[in-house]
């Protein structure tokens, strides 16, 4: 039985020949969704050259530094973020992440804003949470217009800057103080994804139920809290 021609792999992965080329020389850009049909394609196919497409796949994949600045680093609610956005990051498929987590513990608005203008030297996208005061908003209004993206998570800020925000909704709420819309997706710059799965309570109570999902990895993260301002 003859091996399987690049005319095989273009034909299993719905492709043209041009595109299975590009993948494999690397002569021209190709969506890292094509790239990844072809990949899989050719994993079905039993064609000679996956391990030379992986590596190729491998080392085209951006470097995205993701910046996380929480709350108190004594508290055990943002230990545990740190440790589940660190190993999301790490675990992202669409690109070499690399997470850098920065902890607040003086919250005075002021420190805030010098700690997310910190961040934003090291990172090229930025998730936070913190309060919303007018320093905090100048602040991401700052790195919006410098193309920095801004997620605000489980409290959000007033700012219309900020790229988006992955949490509670304390304003449009069901019965129970718990939340109409149960699913939200955002997507960060190149492909970065947080999505929010399963309402979470508005009120106090002993378990939030905050998901964190990325791409291939998931955690739930609880603690004594209040759902709408940690």
């Amino acid at each position: 039985m003859s091996r399987p021609t690049i005319p095989d792999l273009a034909k299993a992965a719905n492709v043209s020949i041009s595109t299975v080329d590009r993948v494999l020389n690397g002569r021209d850009p190709v969506r890292p969704q094509t790239a990844e049909r072809v990949l899989n394609a050719a994993r079905q196919i039993g064609f000679h050259g996956v391990t030379a497409i992986a590596r190729r796949l491998e080392h085209d994949k951006p470097v995205i530094k993701f910046g996380f600045l929480l709350k108190q680093s004594h508290r055990k609610l943002y230990q545990m973020w740190g440790d589940v956005l660190v190993a999301a990051t790490e675990a992202f498929p669409d690109a070499h992440g690399r997470a850098i987590v920065r902890f607040m513990d003086d919250l005075a608005p002021d420190k805030a804003a010098e700690a997310i203008y910190a961040l934003s030297r090291e990172a090229d996208v930025i998730g936070m949470i913190t309060s919303d005061h007018p320093q905090v908003n100048h602040a991401v209004d700052g790195l919006a217009a410098e193309n920095i993206p801004v997620v605000t998570m489980i409290s959000d800020i007033s700012t219309a800057s900020r790229a988006a925000y992955v949490g509670n909704d304390c304003v449009k709420k069901g019965p129970h103080g718990r939340v109409v819309h149960s699913r939200a997706e955002w997507q960060w710059r190149q492909g970065f994804r947080l999505r929010r799965k399963s309402p979470i309570s508005c009120a106090r109570t002993k378990r939030n139920g905050v998901s964190i999902i990325l791409p291939g990895e998931r955690a739930g993260l609880s603690d004594a809290g209040d759902g709408c301002n940690p």
